[in-house]
């Protein structure tokens, strides 16, 4: 998928209590419908009233464990395992990627909005540090962010396109994931959960 595809929609992935997923997704290119149709089954969902889907085989990615050199010189390497026993917000996103620049404007009012105990992790994708860098600085985010030059832990985690949020629980599970511009409403669902 293109990073201007990636960009163009939103999909909000909802883990419940009872092993069952639903999504919402909005402004998905017509294209991108009947490409996804195979994957995707449209049910209603029950909250906000309005009309969703559910992934048909139902899982969230999978993260392991990463070190990757932080984007910013003089830091130290950025890595899952370095919030042992902390829920975790986990950022996916490149300088390159229009829907990422709009959720990073989005990104400090959520990192304030987060409860203390949660920690914020970017992981820049296939983008180079410098860009990455002059993105974070104008919009005053200072958490950490590893550099994924090659993609390989945005690739190992089955991302289907940019940018991906993935909300951890303090053992480290993925419980939730919004895929396109995360907003602080779409946010505060699962800052809740995890906090």
């Amino acid at each position: 998928m293109s990073a201007e595809m990636a960009g163009d929609y939103l999909t909000y992935r909802m883990a419940s209590g009872r092993g069952r997923t639903r999504v919402l997704r909005v402004g998905v290119a017509a294209g991108l419908v009947a490409a996804a149709a195979a994957a995707w089954v449209a049910v209603a969902t029950t909250g906000g009233g309005a009309s969703g889907a559910a992934v048909a085989a139902g899982s969230l990615p999978r993260v392991s464990d990463f070190s990757l050199a932080s984007v910013r010189p003089g830091q130290p390497s950025v890595s899952l395992s370095a919030e042992a026993g902390r829920p975790v917000v986990l950022s996916f996103f490149a300088s390159w990627c229009d829907g990422c620049q709009a959720e990073l404007k989005a990104m400090r009012q959520v990192v304030a909005t987060a409860p203390k105990n949660v920690a914020v992790i970017g992981v820049d994708v296939n983008d180079s540090s410098a860009a990455a860098r002059s993105l974070l600085a104008a919009d005053h985010l200072t958490y950490p962010v590893g550099a994924d030059t090659a993609g390989n832990v945005a690739s190992s985690a089955g991302l289907v396109g940019l940018p991906t949020t993935l909300f951890f629980n303090a053992s480290h599970k993925a419980i939730g994931q919004v895929v396109g511009p995360l907003t602080p409403a779409a946010a505060a669902p699962w800052l809740r959960r995890i906090g």
